[in-house]
């Protein structure tokens, strides 16, 4: 179970056909010898498997035993080129052992490779005379190195943690067994992507031992694997005649040079492997052992479509936070998957969200470019987002790219991970969102419109779920947190937009006062809550009783949300549409900005009968243009 050289306490397990004859086994003795190099423990070295009782083995778990010399035994070949000192297993129980059993053995195991792999194991009768025998024929198991652990053997990146730069990484290392032999060699094996030059040696290696000159290098070349490009060997030169040394326990440790992957996973550990190698023999490694890689810097990004519909055009919601500064005509270039097609050169189609004022963009098949100008610049750390139009969609299996470079072309940062977004042939269009104000930390009423394109039926439990970006919360959830329900009437309110239905209208009714079913005014018939605000700062839903082809789809409704003291990093609102639990259509749209301070404005996307003053700062009438504009392009492609 523990198959390293000079691991003490190893577990061996021994399984045996049982002994047909029938003997009683009281007095009877079990001999185990090992290969040479192999010892028992003076205490603890055999004891019969709970799960695999045998009743002829005796009713103790642990089993007496005694070490002797194979010579003082009456055997007639002891077997000189196995370990002379063997164990002899002291049997006590008045059955036979007719049935399959099965020891465990501690050993220690050796530093070496024995010469004669083999164990003989041997049933003895009470006056020593072998009974049953296996001739010293059972082969034994391979032996193996592996490195220390605790902070001895581990990896550090010197230079760079960022994605597909040229990196320099220091190995430390520490043998827990000698490797000795002639032509030795060790393996590297980098995760998936990292690239090793033909000559992975840096000018200055920092060795460690250090050499002199009364100690060499340990460590002579380094070169990568030209086919294998994430693989590279060391060769530890020879020492005179005798072959090449590696001492077990000591540290050992040198500089390589790589290059990054261009993604990591950090839902599961990308990991290094180590392994040593001698005599030229490559098809068998002495030594090994895995290291965790030291985490990249990828690229935060994330693309969000408006109307995620299967070919059909849609705004794009990019995000990304770069975590170095991008300074001025620095580009931002977007490569979607294959089957998308990006256009941005027009303003309808390119909405800067927080860019620089004089952030410009153009695309083309699937790549998009966003230049800055001369006087712009991203700030590392910051979430950047704008909007951008993929069209024509077929599919969304592949993963976005999105690099940062300078006017020169020099990567900044970058990511090649970019989660794609689920297609559907339906999909909430028109979708829209904007405050009566953007002030922080205030409650305000929010206005939403939507266009479904499914018709939902009456005879099914349809639901409306709105989801607010981290930090906004709804203050329905106070009312149901208090009281276990929500009033309708006092939680979504009449939208009151022309060419729009109000989702008050079509809310599925509570049971009628006086009927059994009656509950209270903000639970349904069957007990589900009309409007549901059960998880605050999340979402709120509303429970539709149906809706028409009369209304062309489109509702609007009023909510009251808290604004959160900054604008959130990702600010996406989504909307999403439920028919017996089952999802049916979702879409999203860009947030509005936070204001310290807000200041009427008159106009506005919602403008027409207004029945509260629209205040919202610049800032905020900014930010609703940007809404604006999306339901304008969204206009024009329908």
């Amino acid at each position: 179970r523990q198959p390293w050289y000079q691991q003490s306490g190893n577990k061996v397990v021994f399984r045996f056909l049982g002994f047909h004859r029938g003997e009683v086994m009281r007095g009877h003795q079990l001999l185990v010898q090992p290969p040479k190099g192999f010892s028992f423990p003076l205490s603890g070295a055999a004891r019969q498997l709970a799960s695999e009782p045998a009743a002829g083995l005796g009713s103790s778990e642990e089993l007496a035993y005694k070490l002797a010399q194979v010579g003082t035994l009456p055997l007639d070949d002891p077997m000189p080129v196995l370990e002379s000192t063997v164990l002899l297993i002291n049997l006590t129980s008045y059955e036979p052992l007719a049935s399959r059993f099965s020891i465990e053995l501690t050993v220690n195991n050796p530093g070496v490779d024995p010469k004669v792999n083999l164990w003989r194991a041997m049933l003895l009768a009470p006056n020593l005379v072998p009974i049953y025998t296996n001739d010293g024929n059972w082969p034994g198991f391979e032996l193996r190195g592996t490195f220390l652990q605790a902070g001895r053997t581990f990896l550090k990146s010197l230079v760079t943690s960022f994605p597909s730069e040229t990196n320099v990484v220091r190995v430390t290392l520490a043998l827990a067994s000698d490797l000795s032999g002639a032509n030795l060699q060790m393996k590297i094996v980098a995760p998936a992507g990292f690239i090793f030059e033909s000559d992975c040696m840096p000018k200055n290696p920092d060795l460690l031992p250090t050499p002199s000159l009364t100690t060499a290098a340990w460590l002579s070349t380094c070169s990568g694997d030209v086919r294998v490009r994430n693989q590279a060997r060391f060769n530890i030169p020879n020492v005179g005649t005798g072959g090449g040394f590696l001492s077990g326990g000591m540290t050992y440790a040198t500089n390589l040079k790589t290059t990054n992957a261009e993604t990591f996973n950090e839902s599961s550990t990308p990991m290094w492997e180590l392994y040593t190698f001698r005599n030229n023999d490559n098809t068998r490694f002495v030594h090994f052992t895995t290291l965790e890689s030291f985490p990249l810097d990828v690229l935060w990004a994330q693309v969000v479509p408006e109307v995620p519909k299967f070919s059909s055009s849609s705004q794009l919601l990019v995000s990304v936070q770069p975590m170095r500064d991008l300074g001025p005509h620095g580009q931002l270039i977007i490569n979607a998957p294959t089957a998308f097609v990006l256009f941005c050169r027009l303003s309808p189609f390119f909405t800067k969200g927080n860019l620089p004022a004089g952030a410009s963009c153009s695309g083309a098949n699937n790549f998009a470019i966003v230049q800055l100008a001369g006087s712009d610049f991203l700030e590392r750390g910051v979430v950047y987002q704008w909007v951008t139009n993929p069209a024509q969609v077929k599919d969304a299996a592949a993963q976005w790219s999105i690099r940062l470079q300078t006017q020169e072309r020099e990567l900044v940062h970058e990511t090649s991970q970019v989660a794609s977004y689920a297609l559907a042939p339906r999909a909430i269009s028109r979708f829209a969102v904007a405050p009566v104000s953007a002030k922080m930390d205030l409650a305000t009423w929010l206005r939403v419109q939507f266009k479904l394109e499914t018709v939902l039926a009456r005879a099914s439990a349809n639901l409306i779920q709105l989801h607010a970006p981290e930090g906004f919360r709804y203050s329905c959830a106070n009312s149901q947190a208090r009281n276990g329900f929500v009033l309708p009437s006092e939680a979504v309110l009449a939208g009151n937009m022309d060419q729009f239905t109000d989702l008050s209208l079509v809310l599925e009714p509570p049971a009628a006062r006086g009927l059994e079913a009656y509950r209270n005014d903000g639970t349904t018939e069957d007990g589900r809550a009309m409007v549901d605000c059960a998880q605050p700062g999340v979402s709120v839903g509303a429970r539709v009783d149906y809706t028409d082809l009369l209304t062309l789809g489109r509702y609007a409704f009023r909510v009251q949300v808290m604004n959160p003291s900054e604008t959130p990093d990702l600010n996406v609102w989504t909307l999403q549409s439920y028919s017996d639990s089952q999802l049916v259509e979702q879409g999203a749209t860009r947030g509005y900005e936070i204001v310290v301070s807000a200041s009427p404005v008159v106009d506005g996307l919602f403008a027409p009968q207004q029945q509260l003053p629209l205040l919202v700062s610049k800032a905020t009438h900014s930010s609703l243009r940007s809404v604006l504009w999306v339901v304008a392009s969204a206009a024009i492609l329908s």
